[in-house]
């Protein structure tokens, strides 16, 4: 039997964000006497199944302003969708992936993977066509940790310049009493 993860379900309250985007048209399976009668889902083939697939918008994931788009905005999905989504999105490609290597750097079937492990938990966005919400998270995914990458080895770079100018200033100061006293 299949079962929607409770997740995939958009929310309807007023007060819910609504994507600029349009939303999907599932096409809903016929309904035939295996189903009336209580028998699995499983057994409709699967052009019958058919789910209109949402292309991606134009322009590039998280520039707004230079002609692209906000993904969260895009996919206007509740917080918990969100936050189950990006989470594990984070797990696989820190697990995974070449997090010294831009997104186009990565090795295909190392991607290849990553799209089947996200595909395996939320089966749901398979109605993004050619993969392009998987794409775009892992992207977003990669840039976010070369950026925190870079930032803790800058950090690095600065406190051991720090550690290195206070004992130069330690050093300084022992030749200067090192001097007051040889001198005297």
């Amino acid at each position: 039997m299949n079962h929607l993860c409770t997740l995939c379900q958009r929310t309807t309250s007023p007060s819910a964000r609504t994507s600029p985007y349009p939303t999907t048209n599932r096409a809903q399976p016929p309904r035939s006497e295996a189903s009336a009668t209580g028998q699995q889902a499983e057994n409709i083939p699967a052009s019958a199944q058919q789910v209109k697939q949402i292309a991606k918008p134009p322009g590039e994931v998280n520039r707004p302003h230079r002609g692209g788009y906000n993904l969260r905005t895009t996919l206007a999905w509740n917080e918990e969708q969100w936050a189950e989504v990006q989470n594990f999105v984070k797990l696989i490609v820190t697990e995974k992936l070449n997090l010294s290597k831009s997104f186009t750097k990565q090795q295909t079937r190392d991607m290849n993977d990553v799209r089947q492990e996200i595909l395996l938990r939320f089966p749901w966005l398979s109605i993004y066509s050619n993969f392009w919400v998987i794409n775009d998270l892992v992207r977003s995914q990669l840039e976010y940790e070369k950026k925190r990458i870079q930032r803790a080895r800058n950090a690095k770079i600065a406190e051991d310049l720090r550690a290195q100018a206070a004992r130069a200033a330690r050093r300084a100061a022992l030749e200067a009493v090192d001097l007051a006293f040889s001198s005297s």
